[in-house]
């Protein structure tokens, strides 16, 4: 089994509430990072200034 080691020198800070799933590196397209957990929260970083831009929630189940 391989256990990747984490990178302590990003800045970013603990955003993610539960395991993060999937990382997307949308390299050479942009400088955009995405990242993705278990409660499917979604993360939006700048690989440059190692920052979130934006976060995607999933919201209420709405019955209709």
């Amino acid at each position: 089994m391989v256990s990747p080691k984490s990178d302590l020198s990003w800045r970013g800070s603990q955003i993610h509430r539960d395991d993060i799933l999937c990382l997307e590196n949308l390299l050479p397209i942009s400088n955009l990072m995405c990242t993705a957990s278990y409660d499917g929260d979604i993360h939006v970083w700048s690989i440059d200034t190692e920052k979130l831009i934006m976060s995607l929630r999933k919201g209420p189940k709405n019955d209709v």
